[in-house]
């Protein structure tokens, strides 16, 4: 048995000419906190970040970024992102590479989960 996900060129698809993915549809993704995190072994303090995934056919990492998010789309503000449309990777503050695996459930939409 063999399971396909999109073309072959999926990952230029998701990113949608981007150089990363935004983690879902249009809209970037946002992370808000109340409380400081350790991801990836780096503490990040309470507050709104932005998550990226950089994709790769073996191994995907993690981005959460200090890049503010667009609520919504302006061509002309280039100090936050709508997407990840003029994503740098200077405003970085935390990259770790992600677990991959199997799910447990089937499902027809993108699902992640975050454990400790």
């Amino acid at each position: 048995m063999a399971v396909i996900f999109g073309p072959d060129d999926w990952i230029e698809a998701l990113n949608d000419g981007a150089e990363v993915w935004r983690a879902g549809a249009n809209y970037t993704t946002r992370l808000i906190t109340e409380v400081p995190l350790v991801v990836g072994g780096a503490r990040i303090e309470a507050g709104e970040y932005t998550l990226f995934i950089e994709l790769g056919n073996d191994s995907w990492t993690l981005i959460v970024s200090a890049w503010p998010a667009q609520k919504v789309y302006d061509y002309d503000n280039k100090e936050a992102l709508f997407g990840a449309y003029y994503y740098t990777a200077d405003r970085d503050l935390v990259r770790t590479e992600m677990e991959l695996g199997a799910s447990p459930t089937c499902s027809t939409s993108c699902r992640g989960s975050f454990s400790t």
